[in-house]
């Protein structure tokens, strides 16, 4: 069960978004590989502030 640490928030942001979570809110999380087996992720990077969407 390694634990990947990301600390370039581009990165940590595409991460996020290739699994449907939102990067400013979360942190952490696991990926279940299944047979007990799981990949974590940690942002250990400055979080940038939050761009407002135009549309």
């Amino acid at each position: 069960m390694p634990t990947h640490y990301i600390s370039n928030w581009e990165t940590w942001k595409e991460l996020c978004e290739q699994n449907d979570i939102d990067p400013y809110k979360t942190l952490e999380f696991g990926i279940d590989e299944g047979g007990g087996n799981s990949t974590d992720f940690e942002y250990i990077g400055d979080i940038p502030q939050k761009e407002d969407s135009v549309e």
